[in-house]
């Protein structure tokens, strides 16, 4: 599955547990939703979109 596949199979998983956005800081969750091996970036997946700040 590409990084997009898995960012949308998350965000389908958002109405199940209630929430609107995901916050993610743990760079092997980081790696594995966008392709970044960098040492240092935090995520936003949101409903519509992701935010990436590296």
């Amino acid at each position: 599955m590409d990084v997009r596949g898995r960012a949308s199979r998350l965000r389908g998983r958002f109405p199940e547990v209630g929430i609107d956005a995901l916050v993610v800081t743990h760079l092997p969750n980081i790696r594995y939703l966008t392709g970044f091996t960098g040492s240092a970036a935090v995520l936003v997946v949101g409903s519509d979109d992701l935010v990436f700040v590296t």
